[in-house]
């Protein structure tokens, strides 16, 4: 039995079914309230030093931080986007190992913030890698799956995880130490649950690789001529019954044996 199966049998009632729903019906009372009653964002927000003053529950409420887009249409779509990658990550993983998956991002998040106390301690934390761990994990279970880029181009999500990839690799590099923290901790719940079997996976691809080049060189192997004329070039497979002669290391058909002097 596997680790997450073990997890699940002790602490299955942790599971929350279309948790991704409840995390989109927060960010839309957020994003109106502070619409419609400039209600401050900043207040849910997980800022370290605020948390040790005592608003211990701004340790949940960033989850329900809304996306920093600049218009409203966009920002529907980002929820759209968002409940169907969580939607279907749920449907394929079941309500338990997704909502552990959100659980380790968020847990992971605190330990930055903890960090972060100590380097910028009002530095303010959203849910913006929560979501890139879901984008991640979404592309790596469904990579074939094609998004509409601006509506019209359609692109495989894959192309859009690689290029994702690229740009955390170069901020991890080139970012400072709480930047590295937070892609660390952004993308820890990822390679959590997919670190071994991208490592098996890749193992197991390069033994394959071995294989079929072992195969193949075998298989060149067999298929070349034991006997071959160094003047017109005929094989014995070309004429299993002709008789050839060597000298000094050269093979001669019969029809060229005269030559072998």
């Amino acid at each position: 039995m596997s680790f997450l199966n073990q997890l699940e049998r002790r602490f299955g009632w942790i599971a929350i079914p279309n948790i991704t729903l409840y995390i989109i019906i927060g960010q839309v009372i957020v994003f109106t309230l502070q619409t419609f009653a400039n209600y401050p964002m900043e207040a849910i927000a997980l800022i370290p030093a605020k948390v040790a003053e005592g608003e211990v529950w701004r340790l949940l409420t960033f989850i329900v931080y809304p996306p920093m887009v600049w218009h409203p249409i966009f920002l529907i779509f980002a929820w759209f986007i968002l409940w169907m990658m969580g939607s279907s990550l749920e449907q394929i993983w079941g309500s338990f190992r997704y909502t552990l998956y959100l659980l380790t991002g968020l847990l992971l998040t605190i330990v930055a913030a903890g960090f972060t106390f100590i380097v910028s301690p009002y530095t303010p934390l959203t849910n913006l890698f929560i979501t890139t761990s879901i984008f991640l994990a979404f592309a790596y279970v469904n990579p074939n799956y094609e998004f509409m880029l601006f509506f019209i181009l359609p692109v495989k999500v894959k192309w859009l995880a690689i290029i994702t990839w690229a740009l955390l690799l170069f901020s991890f590099i080139l970012g400072t130490i709480l930047g590295k923290v937070m892609i660390l901790a952004g993308i820890g719940n990822f390679i959590l649950f997919f670190g071994k079997e991208i490592v098996t996976g890749f193992k197991h691809r390069r033994q394959v690789k071995a294989r079929r080049a072992k195969y193949e060189a075998d298989t060149v192997s067999e298929d070349e001529p034991f006997h071959k004329c160094v003047v017109c070039g005929i094989t014995d497979r070309d004429d299993p019954n002709m008789e050839f002669v060597y000298h000094n290391g050269k093979g001669y058909c019969e029809e060229h044996a005269h030559l072998a002097k």
